[in-house]
């Protein structure tokens, strides 16, 4: 009797590593990191802002991630929704990263004309 290990990568998992190779982070719906796989079949996706620097450079602060869209994806049609009208190109072009990695169709909607910020549960 033979009997084999089978492994396999849930869907979450394959695009929350098309994310982060595309410098993306991931959130919930709401914009918390921390519980980021809390909802299955959708992510939020963070974007690094630069850092802010006072008092002539000597003091770096880094300021919360923005929120700059949602990705929902389950079967064969995904929607990629965008916070932010200057991220649409970047985000257009992570569509047909994905479109073309799994071989689904990606509506892509500017949904609100401004980003997002960043929550912690700390903020409640």
């Amino acid at each position: 009797m033979n009997h084999e290990v089978e492994y396999q990568e849930s869907l979450e998992v394959r695009v929350r590593r098309i994310l982060s190779s595309e410098g993306f982070y991931v959130s919930d719906r709401a914009g918390y990191a921390e519980l980021a796989s809390s909802e299955k079949g959708v992510f939020g996706i963070l974007k690094e802002r630069p850092p802010q620097k006072y008092l002539f450079g000597l003091i770096t602060i880094r300021p919360r991630r923005a929120v700059i869209g949602l990705i929902r994806f389950d079967g064969a049609e995904w929607l990629l929704e965008i916070f932010g009208r200057h991220n649409v190109e970047s985000l257009k072009q992570l569509a047909q990263k994905i479109t073309s990695t799994f071989g689904v169709n990606v509506s892509v909607r500017l949904t609100h004309e401004f980003e997002a910020t960043e929550q912690f549960l700390g903020d409640l």
